[in-house]
């Protein structure tokens, strides 16, 4: 890649980089995603986007099965159970963010306008980026974040782009007595008390979207009239490294053409803290491809491989507390038994 680095794949190095610098860190994720660990602690520390160190699901991220099982408030459930999810295949699970609390949007839902979600100008990662907005993981794969991904994890990365823009569609052409669908979009006009003791609206204006041509053509000539626009503008993102507040694979589909206003702060918040918070998977599968990444996975391997190795207990069907080099260890049967 050299001199002619884009400013994207720069971003993806240095949060590789970064990663990687901390052994202690990486070596904990790695035995987490082998499914030889059920947690990622080390140091008295978790990584970025996985429950406290000292909560019952310490070092474990809230879409790990562990937690989706064992932690209700954060479960990922059906529309009709209450939750946001679109679409469940027996590998990927497909749902719209959820889980605000500062007012009651229906099922959690995070909301499509910052009037509710971002009223003072610093919490637009409350709301989501853009109507149909899709998060897309997998069910029963232990993988951190596409830093800690190689090529073998492509097909893995394309089946998320799958399902996510599967669920999307579906969201897109749904009736309008479908939660969080696009014609459901279209009927909000209603007012709802956030907990602060604000009463805002929920009907959608045009100063909601970054560009307003779509959904204005929408509104006056019908869905045909713009169909085509939308199906195009339809994209799969990843959040690199620290980009992700969650420590678990996962992908954001949504169609570009409704991005809303929320979306542009929270690329600007992310600038503002020295990283890219959006890299296309077509980026991501040119980058975990790349010389450049493959060698620094490798130096990291061979940096632990020449250093005494931690002498690991054997899993077991109980788990098993041990700490070695300031890596707690808690041992758990391999993820496919778990």
């Amino acid at each position: 890649m050299g001199s002619s680095m884009s400013t994207q794949q720069e971003n993806f190095m240095n949060q590789a980089k970064k990663f990687y610098s901390d052994k202690t860190q990486a070596y904990a994720v790695e035995l987490w995603e082998k499914g030889e660990n059920m947690n990622m602690k080390y140091d008295g520390k978790v990584p970025k986007g996985t429950m406290p160190f000292d909560h019952e699901f310490g070092g474990m991220p809230v879409f790990q099965p562990e937690v989706q099982r064992g932690f209700a408030s954060l479960k990922v459930k059906s529309i009709s159970d209450g939750g946001t999810m679109v679409l469940k295949t027996e590998n990927i699970m497909a749902f719209m963010p959820a889980g605000f609390r500062d007012g009651p949007t229906p099922n959690k839902m995070n909301p499509f306008r910052e009037e509710i979600g971002n009223p003072n100008g610093d919490t637009p990662q409350k709301c989501a980026a853009s109507l149909c907005h899709i998060v897309t993981t997998p069910i029963n794969v232990r993988k951190y974040n596409t830093i800690t991904c190689s090529v073998e994890d492509i097909p893995l990365l394309k089946e998320l782009e799958s399902v996510g823009k599967s669920a999307c569609i579906q969201m897109i052409e749904a009736d309008d007595n479908v939660l969080g669908s696009l014609k459901w979009h279209l009927k909000q006009d209603g007012k709802i008390t956030m907990k602060d003791e604000r009463i805002v609206n929920t009907k959608l204006l045009d100063t909601d979207f970054v560009d307003s041509s779509v959904f204005i053509g929408l509104q006056s000539d019908g869905y045909e009239s713009v169909k085509q626009k939308i199906m195009d503008s339809i994209v799969t993102t990843f959040h690199v490294g620290e980009s992700a507040s969650v420590g678990y694979i996962h992908s954001h589909t949504r169609p570009t053409c409704f991005d809303l206003t929320s979306r542009a702060n929270m690329d600007n918040m992310a600038q503002q803290d020295g990283y890219i918070k959006e890299t296309t998977i077509d980026d991501i599968v040119e980058f975990i491809s790349s010389e450049e990444f493959i060698k620094i996975q490798q130096d990291d391997t061979l940096c632990r491989t020449m250093t005494p190795p931690i002498m690991m207990p054997e899993p077991a069907n109980e788990v098993v507390e041990s700490e070695d080099e300031g890596l707690t260890r808690t041992m758990t049967p391999p993820i496919e038994n778990a």
